[in-house]
């Protein structure tokens, strides 16, 4: 997994994070994640009502469509390749819009990874996904839903507040 902590909210409204090139360790097949935190990353959210989310991913002619009202993470891609074969890792950026505030907070995403399996071929997902509970977030974390980030970079920017 991969944390980010510095949450400052005297000084920023919303948080994007570049995603390069993230991969699984192994074949893949699973699915990229993130999870919020209240007190700092002490704990991270993950109960089996704590987000909602909508994905629309494209693999090459085949377009998905996944919802799920009451998960235990929001999802940012779906079926990803690993580091055995697939190129490079999940790419792209996550949006978070108002953590600091006791609302739900929003999260987006638009990011492309080579989808798991023979085909090879390039995916696309764009996430819309929601903490449902109203407490400000302080800390995420991204991760794979088994095996191990194996490889690639996550920058964190605050967006300043106006």
């Amino acid at each position: 997994t991969v944390s980010f902590t510095g949450f400052d909210a005297s000084k920023y409204d919303n948080f994007i994070f570049y995603i390069e090139n993230v991969t699984i360790t192994g074949a893949g097949g699973v699915d990229f994640g993130l999870r919020t935190s209240t007190n700092s990353g002490s704990s991270y959210d993950s109960g089996s009502t704590e987000y909602q989310w909508v994905v629309r991913s494209q693999r090459g002619s085949t377009d998905e469509d996944s919802y799920d009202a009451a998960d235990t993470d929001i999802r940012l891609t779906v079926s990803q390749g690993g580091d055995t074969g697939e190129e490079g890792g999940a790419s792209g950026t996550v949006e978070i819009f108002g953590p600091h505030l006791t609302t739900k907070t929003r999260v987006t995403s638009s990011l492309g990874y080579f989808h798991s399996g023979t085909d090879g071929y390039p995916a696309m997902c764009l996430v819309y996904g929601v903490r449902d509970s109203e407490a400000d977030v302080d800390a995420v974390q991204f991760f794979m839903g088994s095996g191990n980030i194996a490889s690639g970079t996550i920058t964190m920017f605050g967006i300043v507040n106006s």
